[in-house]
């Protein structure tokens, strides 16, 4: 289990990590997350981006082939910021390829 600070997001829906199948996803995700913190708002970082505010269900479409990091950190009421983000990575297969 990761360590999780007084704010604890977690993402609880989107492309699945791990081997296999299941981590490949198309350009177009949606991510689900929540917190312990009830009235949280959220700030999101896709691929190392500076965080930003967001909220769930976070969608993001039209993404290049390749491997992608979501990180999730939670704000509470008292704009206390989580220090360990939640992180999902997964990648991104682009359309098949022709061979002759």
């Amino acid at each position: 289990m990761i360590a999780c600070g007084a704010i604890c997001p977690r993402i609880v829906d989107g492309p699945v990590p791990g081997p296999g199948p299941e981590t490949a996803s198309g350009p177009d995700v949606v991510f689900v997350f929540s917190s312990n913190e009830v009235g949280a708002t959220f700030e999101c970082s896709l691929d190392g981006a500076t965080f930003s505010g967001c909220s769930t269900p976070q969608s993001y479409s039209g993404l290049a082939s390749g491997s992608h990091t979501l990180s999730v950190r939670a704000v509470d009421l008292s704009l206390n910021v989580d220090e360990t983000p939640a992180t999902r990575t997964w990648t991104v297969f682009g359309p098949p390829t022709a061979t002759v």
